[in-house]
């Protein structure tokens, strides 16, 4: 698996030049790890043909590291959107609260997969 800013691709265990997929990180639906064993991580996409696909991946040591950079690259997505839109709506508060709103509901999504991956 190779996590750039903008996508993640999949290849063939030993064979970087045999994709098997890649995704755009917008289209990240859901990531997670396996609770009982820290090895397994998946995430979820969202195709253009409006299907959910789930990729499950088995990590050595640890699928810590995975997550992180796919974590990251999300981060990196997220930002670019806010720097995008950088006008605030009429009215001014409500947009801030709603851009504090969706970043918190980020992090604590985050915060989630990273307690996760924390050693007991």
């Amino acid at each position: 698996v190779a996590v750039a800013p903008s996508t993640i691709t999949v290849t063939e265990h030993g064979n970087p030049d045999g994709i098997i997929e890649e995704y755009r990180v917008r289209f990240l639906s859901f990531m997670g790890i396996a609770a009982d064993n820290v090895r397994m991580c998946a995430f979820i996409m969202h195709t253009s043909q409006n299907k959910f696909i789930c990729h499950v991946f088995h990590c050595e040591p640890s699928a810590g590291p995975l997550c992180k950079t796919i974590e990251a690259a999300c981060k990196l997505r997220y930002q670019k959107c806010l720097d995008a839109h950088p006008q605030t709506p009429k009215g001014g508060l409500p947009g801030k609260s709603l851009r504090n709103s969706i970043k918190q509901s980020i992090q604590c999504v985050w915060g989630s997969v990273t307690s996760l991956t924390s050693p007991k």
